[in-house]
């Protein structure tokens, strides 16, 4: 099928024509809308209720956690916003904000190209993403963190062509600010970091003023990260703790060495990082002796079907009703798929294609607002407040389900209380409502949860999305 690769537009032709800022305008409305519509018809499921326990917690503990694995900055910001309400609606909605805003950082971005059409379509194209209207509608870090990322990287295109100060200053606050929120945040501007300097290094725009102003907004933010460096390296090396790093802690120990795996783990990272800076270096040196500019637009047109058939993988995983723990990593990345699929959707010549790839969109996003719910918790301590009778006991199974479900269970409605595993089977006399998480069903129960299990039997059973009610006597 053939396929046009010139459609971009090269001259500096920005349409600022009032046609065009209200498209922009009804993009970032509609995104606003989809994003906020049904923000409360889900239940809070576990992470949230997570978030919402640690923001509950003094700003001391929250700084000195280990159990929740996120950097302080979202609990610390949730600890403030949650002084306006507890619902679900309230504590969902800076998620919400954030991520409609990122659609007018996106848009800003791929101004930088020159190119209003592609600004447009990348807009519209994040406005409808189903991906990013799911994590924009949960109590995390998720889609903030997604528009500091963005925003920081809008900066770092305006630093490295212009060398402004404001343009410093955001890069600097974008990327530490991100990295505070998430690791992810901290992930981005790495890679941003080492993919702007191969570039610029390769295309030879170093100049000094660009050099000073990129290095020096490096340092600034890396040192105002000092304070969590040794909590995030403390978090990657329990990611990277295997049989490898056991190995090389044991082979330290018998030379007489006292290095735990945590010690291994630091090394590794230290190492890892001064390879792959030796390794650029050495990349870009034999790519200026090899290449002398890099070329503009370099077969283009081959990678627009290749483009096109990953924004549908995209979508496709998008519409798949579990996969949670895979998605919110990928989040991150949605404007920069988007802003890809929309350089290849202008540049084709059938436009059928680039519009049934947004009803697609469009259809999935809607799927996930109607369709696909949350863990159901709200529903599960609905029917045990209302049916539970004066003396019953709740157990749960694992012992953290209890944090979603004490968030909708009406203390004053129900007689039911929470049961504790380790008192044993004989403080379970009567009747035992036993509520479980699903997802986590098949790492079993404490000892005594099943001792007590085992002695009673099933009298009722009730099934809500990724949550099971029994009630047993």
């Amino acid at each position: 099928m053939p396929i046009k690769s010139s459609r971009f537009d090269l001259t500096l032709n920005v349409d600022t024509s009032t046609r065009h800022r209200l498209a922009v305008l009804a993009i970032v409305l509609l995104a606003l809308v989809l994003r906020l519509s049904l923000l409360d018809s889900k239940s809070l499921w576990l992470d949230e209720t997570v978030s919402l326990q640690q923001a509950q917690e003094s700003g001391k503990a929250i700084v000195a956690q280990r159990w929740d694995p996120p950097p302080p900055a979202s609990h610390l910001f949730l600890h403030t916003w949650i002084d306006l309400g507890q619902s679900e609606w309230v504590l969902r909605f800076p998620s919400a904000l954030f991520g409609g805003l990122s659609i007018l950082i996106l848009y800003w971005l791929a101004q930088t190209a020159q190119s209003s059409r592609l600004s447009l379509w990348a807009a519209g194209l994040l406005a409808v993403d189903p991906i990013h209207i799911w994590y924009s509608q949960e109590v995390r870090m998720y889609a903030i963190v997604t528009f500091l990322g963005l925003a920081g990287v809008y900066f770092t295109l305006q630093l490295l062509r212009r060398s402004g100060w404001i343009d410093w200053l955001g890069y600097i606050l974008a990327f530490a600010l991100a990295s505070y929120f998430d690791y992810g945040g901290l992930a981005l501007w790495i890679l941003v970091l080492m993919a702007a300097t191969f570039v610029m290094s390769w295309r030879r725009d170093w100049t000094r003023a660009k050099l000073v102003m990129w290095w020096s907004a490096q340092i600034a933010t890396a040192l105002l990260y000092v304070p969590w460096w040794p909590k995030a390296f403390d978090a990657f090396a329990f990611l990277t703790e295997g049989h490898i790093v056991r190995l090389i802690a044991e082979g330290a120990a018998r030379l007489g060495l006292p290095l735990e795996t945590q010690d291994v783990s630091r090394l590794i990272i230290l190492l890892g990082a001064v390879t792959i800076g030796v390794a650029l270096s050495i990349a870009i040196r034999y790519l200026r002796q090899r290449t002398p500019r890099l070329t503009t637009t370099p077969g283009l047109h081959r990678l627009l079907w290749p483009i096109l058939v990953g924004y549908g993988v995209w979508l496709l995983l998008a519409a798949v009703p579990r996969l949670y723990s895979v998605k919110r990593q990928l989040v991150v990345i949605a404007p920069y798929v988007v802003l890809a699929a929309a350089a290849a959707l202008i540049s084709i010549r059938r436009h059928g294609y680039a519009y049934g790839l947004v009803v697609a969109a469009v259809g999935i996003a809607g799927l996930n607002l109607v369709v696909w719910p949350k863990e159901d918790w709200r529903s599960a301590a609905s029917l045990v407040a209302h049916e539970s009778r004066p003396g019953d006991a709740i157990a749960f199974q694992p012992a953290y389900a209890s944090i979603p479900f004490d968030y909708y269970y009406d203390t004053s409605a129900g007689k039911a209380r929470a049961l504790d595993s380790k008192s044993g089977p004989e403080g379970a006399g009567g009747r035992v409502w036993l509520v479980i998480r699903e997802a986590d069903q098949a790492n079993g129960s404490e000892t005594s949860l099943k001792e007590i299990t085992q002695s009673k039997t099933v009298v009722g059973q009730w099934d809500f999305y990724q949550v099971k009610v029994s009630l047993l006597q």
